[in-house]
């Protein structure tokens, strides 16, 4: 496959009337180099399908990985594709005024009104697949935030979204494999919860999902925590 034969996905529905979707260079991608594959991420996991990649994606916070390769197939679900040697994407106008980008208000104001319209995807909700991530505004003391990115650092994680969320899994009662399919399609791994005597409940939890992960592609139940001593009477 070459980069010029990446798929142009149709533009999104645009949100009303006053508004249409341009073509664009896309900011943050570049045309792949030679010989790399598809990394793509999805449902904030990395899933290898190694066909070759058209674009690559930037993710300046990642040291290790901070370019990603998408093949045409996966660049198109982002609105991505490579034409005539460069990365381009669909962006919000007005009409009469193609040429003129909107600012990150004009286009939150835009998508934000219409009902149903998810502004990360830039398509309807209901077309939003159930491992599609999306922001949510919570709010936290900040000093609770803050304890929360020292033990988001102090676990090697990518994020302090992934702290929390490995959190409200557990609280919900399951976790979830984020080794290839399993991160989109795999079910959720029940758990059960031991003696957390010892560690903190973070470290447990942090055990359980390399548990999880450990018996991959296998979705036994997983204790959060040790077996609980026997009780004598």
């Amino acid at each position: 496959m070459t980069q010029d034969t990446a798929i142009r996905p149709p533009a999104p529905e645009a949100p009303g009337r006053k508004f249409v979707y341009v073509a664009v260079p896309a900011e943050g991608w570049r045309v792949a180099k030679e010989d790399t594959l598809c990394r793509y991420r999805r449902g904030g996991r990395d899933i290898s399908c190694d066909k070759p990649a058209v674009a690559e994606k930037e993710y300046p916070n990642d040291a290790i990985y901070p370019w990603r390769g998408y093949c045409a197939e996966h660049a198109a679900t982002r609105h991505i594709w490579v034409e005539d040697g460069t990365v381009m994407t669909w962006a919000l106008r007005k009409p009469g005024r193609e040429d003129i980008p909107l600012t990150a208000e004009e286009v939150a104001r835009a998508l934000g009104g219409v009902s149903g319209w998810c502004t990360q995807h830039r398509r309807p909700k209901s077309e939003c697949a159930p491992w599609d991530r999306h922001n949510r505004s919570i709010r936290f003391r900040k000093d609770d935030v803050e304890a929360a990115e020292r033990a988001a650092t102090a676990a090697e994680l990518d994020s302090v979204s992934e702290y929390v969320v490995h959190g409200t899994e557990a609280m919900l009662g399951h976790l979830r494999c984020g080794r290839g399919r399993c991160a989109t399609d795999g079910p959720p791994v029940p758990v059960t919860w031991g003696d957390l005597t010892g560690k903190t409940l973070g470290e447990w939890i942090a055990e359980a999902v390399s548990l999880v992960e450990d018996q991959h592609p296998r979705h036994e139940s997983v204790m959060i925590g040790t077996v609980p001593p026997a009780v004598t009477r």
